[in-house]
């Protein structure tokens, strides 16, 4: 019998995390067309392709396992998606929670949870444009998000 190691958590009992912290500000990188999801002060949701623009600059806070919030840090507006599947920025209420997924491609869905059995996703058309919540299906390129970290 050989010996090993026995590796010990810190004192805190949490998982010793290293790099870049997961509650950094990130860009949410859209896999159809190359935008970045942005969330502006009253409310509109777009996507562009300049990567320094402040309003594509989001938070995503866990709620839970496999649901989060994302918040635009310079608006201060939560990502929400409303009854007909529209995206809007507003606070906090139960439209703006997403289950979060890791597509097996290394991207991230976020499916509406208030709306789950309608299987409505936060997507981006090719031109920036947002798609509509009816309008997504899972496997779709609109609704695969890369987060991307800041630089």
């Amino acid at each position: 019998m050989t010996e090993g190691s026995i590796t010990t958590l810190p004192p805190s009992g949490g998982f010793p995390l290293s790099g870049r912290n997961y509650k950094d500000p990130k860009r949410l990188y859209c896999r159809s067309g190359g935008h970045v999801l942005q969330l502006f002060p009253d409310g509109s949701v777009r996507g562009t392709q300049d990567r320094g623009d402040p309003h594509a600059v989001l938070k995503l806070q866990a709620v839970r396992a496999g649901v989060v919030v994302i918040r635009g840090v310079s608006t201060g507006l939560y990502l929400a998606m409303n009854d007909s599947g529209k995206l809007h920025g507003e606070q906090v209420s139960d439209e703006c929670y997403f289950q979060e997924t890791l597509e097996e491609n290394h991207y991230n869905s976020y499916r509406s949870e208030k709306f789950t059995e309608y299987g409505w996703y936060v997507g981006l058309k090719r031109n920036g444009k947002v798609k509509p919540g009816p309008k997504t299906a899972w496997g779709q390129k609109a609704v695969l998000f890369l987060p991307l970290h800041m630089s």
